[in-house]
């Protein structure tokens, strides 16, 4: 019985870690530059979604069977620079100017 459940481990083990950092510049009396850096599953673990269904013939399995096929995505990074700037400060949320 054990070893059937075995490979659903792969199932059950799934480990996603992702990280955002910001930072904010202040220019002038009213602009701003921001600077971003996302990653998406950090430590690049991977995380199966799908395993081999393809049993065999009559009551004999394949070797691939419950084997993984189909993966999470990999380690993906996005870096983003944003800036704002106006002659007149933002308004504050919930206030018109």
């Amino acid at each position: 019985m054990l070893a059937a459940a075995a490979p659903f481990r792969y199932l059950l083990a799934q480990v996603q870690f992702d990280l955002r950092v910001l930072k904010f510049f202040k220019t002038g009396d009213h602009g701003k530059l921001d600077i971003l850096a996302e990653s998406f599953n950090v430590l690049n673990h991977t995380n199966v979604v799908a395993l081999n269904q393809l049993y065999g013939q009559e009551s004999s399995s394949i070797p691939a069977f419950t084997t993984p096929n189909k993966a999470g995505i990999p380690r993906r990074w996005q870096f983003s620079i944003w800036t704002l700037s106006s002659d007149q400060p933002a308004a504050k949320p919930g206030h018109s100017r």
